[in-house]
């Protein structure tokens, strides 16, 4: 799902929350720079509001350094806040204070500061932020969203999730119709800004701002970081196109959908992307040969130390949990991050992620830290990333057909693909696939699909040779990849060879290959047998 973020300033408000600059002058932040000024540059580079924070001085040299501040927070039209001591805000001549969840209450700071002070507070529960609103704080400081090193008492890392439920549930359950503020804060810099806005949204609410600290007090240049942050808080990541025909088959009757498939398949085949894998080694060999065979080019590698590079070729990662091996999860992270960078399509299959904490912390932290543009796993996979670890998945299977039967599929695609902003695809007898707004079921493909092992990787590595061909339309890309997998495995089944999962393997390639050909010779009648509905 591609959420079009809203402006990020409401009507009504002169308080410009998008890039708010929290101080700090220890050594090991600020160095030998001077405050004053790398505020005042920081300023010049897009801060719209400044928070003193200031823990080891004695409050007159305190209250002096606050009043150069407010006075040069001033002479910008920016407004200034002091960090817990409301009696230094009130000295001073702040615009306001911020608080955490043990300084003085919002009400009694109210009383000393009056009704026009705007008062901020910390939160990193749903409970502690519903009360702040009720007590009338104009704003939210929601964190640490990552671990930070200027702050060493803080309490949990929420993560990107967290954020957004805070957000989520401030906006549902709030008795107050006013709109208060949420400012996210902890370890933010230029490589997560725009994952954290983009992910944050929730259907009842976004992030308004971000507020850093070392990011550009510790900066070499604090205009230049300022800038850098506020333009990528801004701008759309390079993952969010949108479709070049402005729809991705919400709207469009099914012959129209079959057109625009044969076209991207098509498409596909005469470009042959790469696909890159960092899969498990059961199933390298053949994810390479399905990918061969389907006309594209395969690269196993897991170095990265070449992510870059081979993101730079245009093509798409699969991150496969299959052998998860915690060592592995900075690595996953450095290609995530490489291709997202270039907008380049990221698929990750969380094999097993329901059978052991391991595997679920290890998933929770890669979604947390990048975009996938596709997440695909079998019905035990899929709900557990919906409703977390609960240890009831038994190895890579799923669960047994009794239970799966009682299990809405259509509304658990479409509601994880809201809540993590992307596609995700549902294997089983019947695949589901949806992008949060629109939802497919897909009746395609064979038996002997389960028989085997790999097969659910190595369509993984296929969809991301679809969608880095198609990367404005990755709902119908997706939809496409499945059916030219799931097609080729009912040719193979009905090959006459065939007696089994030991001649399915080499049929199944052959199969691919066959329908690889009829793309390049314009022949679609294979997408003849697709099975697919809108839900």
């Amino acid at each position: 799902m591609l959420p079009n973020l809203p402006p990020l300033r409401r009507p009504g408000l002169d308080t410009d929350y998008t890039l708010y600059l929290v101080t700090d002058s220890s050594e090991a932040i600020l160095g030998n720079k001077d405050l004053v000024d790398v505020v005042e540059k920081a300023i010049k580079g897009g801060v719209g509001i400044v928070q003193y924070r200031e823990k080891n001085l004695e409050t007159r040299a305190m209250l002096t350094m606050a009043i150069k501040l407010k006075q040069l927070c001033h002479q910008y039209n920016v407004k200034f806040i002091v960090n817990d001591r409301v009696d230094i805000a009130f000295i001073a001549g702040a615009d306001g204070v911020h608080l955490g969840q043990d300084d003085m209450g919002i009400k009694d700071a109210r009383k000393i500061l009056g009704e026009r002070a705007i008062i901020g507070i910390s939160c990193t529960t749903v409970e502690e932020a519903l009360e702040a609103v009720e007590n009338g704080a104009n704003y939210l400081g929601i964190g640490a969203v990552y671990a930070t090193s200027t702050k060493t008492n803080v309490s949990g890392i929420i993560g990107i999730s967290g954020v957004r439920n805070i957000i989520s549930k401030v906006r549902q359950t709030s008795k107050h119709p006013r709109h208060v503020p949420c400012v996210a804060i902890g370890g933010l810099n230029t490589t997560n800004v725009q994952l954290l806005r983009y992910k944050s949204h929730a259907v009842d609410g976004y992030l308004e701002g971000i507020a850093v600290v070392s990011a550009i007090i510790g900066s070499e240049d604090a205009t230049v970081a300022a800038k850098n942050l506020k333009s990528m808080f801004v701008e759309a990541p390079p993952w969010n196109q949108l479709s070049q025909y402005n729809d991705c088959g919400h709207t469009l009757e099914k012959n129209d959908i079959v057109s625009r498939l044969a076209q991207i398949a098509k498409k596909t085949v005469e470009i042959k992307p790469v696909s890159h894998n960092m899969t498990n080694i059961v199933v390298a060999n053949f994810a390479a040969n399905v990918i061969i065979a389907a006309g594209s080019s395969p690269i196993m590698s897991m170095a990265p130390e070449e992510a870059a590079e081979l993101a730079s070729l245009g093509g798409g990662l699969v991150v496969n949990l299959g052998s998860a091996i915690p060592g592995n999860l900075s690595i996953f992270m450095t290609a995530v991050q490489a291709y997202n960078k270039l907008g380049g399509p990221v698929l990750l299959d969380p094999v097993a992620v329901g059978a052991t904490n391991m595997r679920y912390n290890m998933v929770s932290t890669l979604l947390n830290m990048g975009h996938f543009d596709i997440i695909k796993g079998n019905t035990s996979e899929i709900q557990a990333l919906a409703s977390g670890f609960q240890g009831n998945q038994k190895g890579v299977d799923s669960v047994d057909d009794a239970e799966s039967e009682q299990v809405d599929k259509a509304a658990l695609v479409s509601s994880l693909a809201r809540h993590e902003h992307c596609i995700v695809l549902m294997t089983g007898k019947t695949d589901y696939l949806s992008d949060g707004t629109t939802t497919y079921s897909i009746d395609n493909g064979v038996e002997n699909l389960n028989s085997v092992t790999g097969t659910g990787c190595a369509l993984g590595s296929l969809i991301v040779a679809f969608v880095a061909v198609h990367r404005e339309n990755k709902l119908l890309a997706t939809l496409a990849a499945v059916l030219f997998y799931e097609i080729a495995a009912e040719l193979a089944q009905e090959d006459p060879v065939c007696k089994g999962p030991g001649h399915f393997i080499p049929c199944f390639l052959d199969a691919l290959r066959h329908i690889c050909g009829d793309c390049k010779a314009k022949n679609m009648q294979w997408l003849s047998r697709a099975k697919f509905e809108k839900i």
